[in-house]
């Protein structure tokens, strides 16, 4: 063992950390009722609520409120979706992450631009601009690598190429 700052650290196998569990959770983690994210959108209606009735009299706030509500709603689902998919499975599996992937881009997009402009309009024009220019650089940084620099790993890609034949080689 080696001593970090006063704290004994064991070391721990590099492969073992990356290797993933293919063995399905235990079955009372599959039917357990998840209590935090409950509390969580719990906490999130009634706040929401509250904000409806402080502005009733703002059609414009309230248009606000309830887009943002239910988009989090939206990007909490396909997030609790996305966890619950098994990795590694067929075709379908594959695409439908792939899609919830987008659709949690997507979302998180949309709330950063709802968010910043609500923002926005409450502040001076200069850190208006500031926190459009930030919420456009995010915007773009996440296009750039969604599109450019992120790649799915290949499943094999020792594979790519077929074995070589015998005869190619004796040749």
């Amino acid at each position: 063992m080696a001593c970090v700052a006063g704290i004994y650290c064991a070391k721990a196998d590099p492969k073992s950390l990356l290797r993933l569990s293919s063995q399905p959770p235990p079955a009372e983690e599959q039917h357990s009722f998840p209590w935090i994210p409950a509390a969580a959108v719990l906490f999130l209606t009634f706040s929401c609520g509250q904000a409806i009735y402080r502005a009733w009299a703002d059609s414009y706030t309230i248009s606000f409120i309830v887009t943002a509500y239910s988009t989090l709603l939206a990007l909490f689902w396909c997030l609790r979706r996305l966890d619950r998919l098994p990795r590694g499975g067929d075709a379908s599996v594959v695409t439908e992450e792939k899609w919830l992937k987008f659709a949690v881009w997507l979302l998180s997009l949309v709330l950063n631009g709802m968010f910043s402009f609500r923002v926005g309009e409450m502040l001076p024009p200069a850190l208006a601009a500031v926190v459009w220019t930030v919420a456009g650089a995010t915007t773009l940084v996440g296009i750039i690598y969604v599109v450019v620099i992120y790649r799915e790993p290949l499943a094999d890609p020792v594979c790519i190429f077929p074995p070589p034949s015998k005869a190619e080689t004796v040749a």
